[in-house]
């Protein structure tokens, strides 16, 4: 048992001076000594209840630590009383319905790509200068297909030149190393001038017959689709790939129109015009109105009347209708 007598005889003898350590608090500064109130004498009307109620907190503003903004909750600074648990303050906010954004649609520069994954499935996850080495194989392929193309396929009727496609031909090969030249020709091809311009008719039908594939190119303005290439192939194929390109140069996903005679039917049923390149009309065009005549009935057209244009754009169609049943 200690005596309080002793306690405070043994303290009052210590002559050295001890000092306390300041009462602090954690934060996000410095530890911050926060002093305490003077002490106020006791007023006289103060009884020995009011002594027992609390005494009013010390308020201090905290914030909390930064977190990253979720979807779900939103962080706020609150005002807490010194020795409390630090609580972040959450406000639920109601999820936005955002509008779902539309797949972007596949652009396509150069037609020598289209189909290019057939025959390299690596193609579509290759890195860009993997991608361009294959390109500039494939049209190494193709430009050296040119001369037997051209005699087998009747280059001169459809309206190819050899000087044209070399042109067109040579920098997509990266023969001479110029990579910027390179790009700006796998650049310049225009999809809105494939019914106009005979240069950039021949090269899209001379790529169609080389790759053996056919594409559809989609005006949506004047509701017509031009199909390549301009005849048939050498070979008798039963399946040849049919690939669908928006005039502005869209990759389009037609899942109903993959085979010929889905492609004929969609057409039918939505009113699109079906046309044939413009070297098929111009080769009708050089013929006589009975030489028209002749020729649709070889079709097995039962009549072919009507002015000349009339009777060119009637054998065109028909023909071009009648390839894509077989």
């Amino acid at each position: 048992m200690v005596l309080y007598e002793e306690v405070e005889r043994i303290v009052s003898s210590n002559k050295e001076i001890f000092r306390l350590p300041p009462i602090t608090i954690p934060g996000e500064a410095p530890f911050e000594c926060i002093r305490l109130p003077p002490s106020i004498p006791l007023k006289e009307s103060e009884s020995d209840e009011d002594l027992d109620q609390p005494s009013p907190p010390i308020l201090k503003t905290v914030v909390p630590p930064k977190k990253k903004a979720t979807a779900a909750t939103v962080t706020v600074a609150v005002a807490v009383a010194v020795g409390a648990t630090v609580t972040p303050a959450t406000v639920v906010v109601n999820p936005v319905d955002f509008p779902k954004q539309k797949q972007k649609q596949a652009r396509i520069y150069d037609p020598i790509v289209i189909g290019i994954e057939v025959a390299n499935p690596m193609y579509p996850e290759s890195p860009p200068n993997t991608k361009r080495r294959i390109e500039c194989e494939e049209a190494q392929r193709i430009e050296g297909l040119l001369n037997d193309l051209y005699k087998t396929q009747g280059g001169r009727s459809r309206g190819w030149t050899k000087g044209g496609l070399e042109l067109m031909m040579t920098p997509r090969c990266a023969s001479g190393g110029d990579l910027r030249e390179l790009d700006v020709a796998k650049k310049t091809f225009l999809w809105p001038l494939v019914t106009i311009d005979k240069p950039t008719s021949a090269f899209l039908d001379f790529i169609c017959v080389a790759k053996k594939i056919r594409v559809a190119v989609w005006f949506e303005e004047k509701k017509q689709v031009v199909l390549y290439p301009a005849a048939d192939h050498s070979e008798t194929e039963t399946t040849i790939p049919l690939f669908h390109v928006s005039d502005h140069g869209s990759l389009l996903s037609t899942k109903d129109r993959t085979t010929c005679p889905d492609f004929l039917h969609y057409c039918d049923t939505n009113n699109w015009v079906l046309l044939p390149p413009a070297s098929i009309i111009h080769s009708l065009e050089g013929l006589t109105l009975a030489e028209l005549e002749s020729v649709g009935k070889k079709l097995g057209m039962a009549e072919v009347s009507g002015t000349k244009a009339t009777r060119v754009a009637t054998v065109a169609i028909y023909k071009l209708r009648q390839r894509l049943q077989a």
